[in-house]
């Protein structure tokens, strides 16, 4: 006796190819759609391996001296009678020659290597190895964009030198292999210069910030060691930037300490200003603590339009508020857009200006706005 065959209904098998058909169409155009990001998040991927920080030292005493060619007294804009800069036109689109680093007079040995300091006379890091204060933007409102996450990826780094203008700024990871030369490099261009200091996150096992991270579960102690660990892996950077760090910046017994460090030493803070309860705001209020909070990142998540609409609104926040700050991504494409809004951007009551100014204006009482 044979055995009945098993057949499929006539309107089952279209159907069944249908939805096959559909399933494949959709996994094309998500992967279109995030492409770029995707991409992106793995160049930029945390390493997992610690930085012989000896090593790095050595390296960096042989790098070349990128500023030898043109850093001169002769090339540095002089300054006037009260001790501010004179006026420099079209900041944004020319290269400003910065004062050599590191100076002698702004370090001192620490237990791990060579630390900022301030020196004689007040002279802090973050001026001396800034750009100079933007005098044609005084009365006008200011934003500043810096680019955090960069060195991990030194072709990339080089397309960001040849493609932005100096008026941005950048922010190095400190687990770039190649760091003391990478800023050397950035600051030939006249890009003014910070690192990226690693905090807690809110899920660190999502988001591995890697070894030097400072935890809410470490000892201060041993918080302070890794901040020192990040400080001198580099020289010629004028402030530390918190860029994920939000679950950090809610604790004042573990924030104060690593604020007023750098404070002591004449560096910035940066907070990326995404978590509300932050203390950082706070804290240098009461404390006068040289500090700066970013209002968002432009990049999040990094499509075209949506930077666009965040860069739009930083304009007209900064013309209600008087001064701005932003952050972006190094991604490729974030990249591109912000450079092509920088070449189109003109608007007579905001200025793009470097960090730098913003901190001025903020902290030193010579160049406070005059309305």
């Amino acid at each position: 006796m044979k055995k009945p065959k098993l057949r499929i209904k006539d309107k089952t098998l279209p159907v069944f190819f249908a939805i096959l058909i559909a399933c494949m169409a959709g996994v094309y155009f998500w992967l279109a759609g995030n492409a770029e990001h995707t991409i992106s998040m793995r160049r930029l991927e945390v390493p997992r391996k610690v930085v012989d920080l000896q090593k790095q030292q050595q390296a960096a005493q042989a790098s070349p001296a990128y500023e030898e060619d043109y850093l001169n007294p002769a090339a540095l804009t002089p300054e006037t009678g009260d001790g501010t800069h004179s006026e420099i036109p079209e900041l944004a689109s020319k290269r400003i020659a910065l004062k050599p680093a590191p100076d002698s007079r702004l370090q001192e040995s620490g237990r791990l290597g060579p630390l900022p300091k301030i020196g004689s006379k007040g002279r802090t890091p973050w001026e001396e190895y800034s750009q100079p204060f933007r005098e044609d933007a005084r009365d006008k409102a200011k934003l500043a964009i810096v680019f955090y996450d960069a060195g991990l990826d030194d072709n990339l780094l080089s397309s960001m030198l040849n493609r932005l203008p100096p008026v941005v700024a950048l922010s190095f990871s400190p687990y770039s292999e190649q760091l003391n030369t990478q800023i050397k490099r950035t600051r030939h261009e006249g890009f003014e210069v910070l690192l990226n200091i690693p905090m807690h996150p809110e899920n660190i096992t999502e988001n591995d910030t890697g070894p030097y991270t400072l935890q809410t579960n470490l000892a201060m102690s041993e918080n302070m060691e890794r901040l020192e660990k990040v400080m001198v892996r580099a020289t010629g950077y004028i402030g530390l930037l918190n860029a994920k760090g939000n679950k950090y910046v809610r604790f004042e017994s573990l924030l104060k300490p690593v604020m007023e460090e750098l404070t002591d030493r004449g560096l910035l803070f940066i907070d990326n200003g995404e978590n509300l309860n932050s203390l950082a705001p706070v804290l240098s209020r009461k404390h006068r603590y040289l500090s700066l909070s970013s209002s968002y990142v432009l990049d999040n998540p990094p499509l075209q339009e949506h930077i666009l609409e965040q860069l739009s609104r930083a304009v007209e926040r900064a013309k209600e508020t008087g001064r701005l700050i932003v952050l972006a991504q190094s991604f490729p494409f974030t990249i591109d857009t912000i450079d092509q809004w920088l070449e189109e951007f003109d608007d007579p009551d905001v200025a793009i200006v470097p960090l730098s100014t913003i901190a001025r204006e903020r902290f030193v009482k010579a160049y406070a706005r005059s309305s």
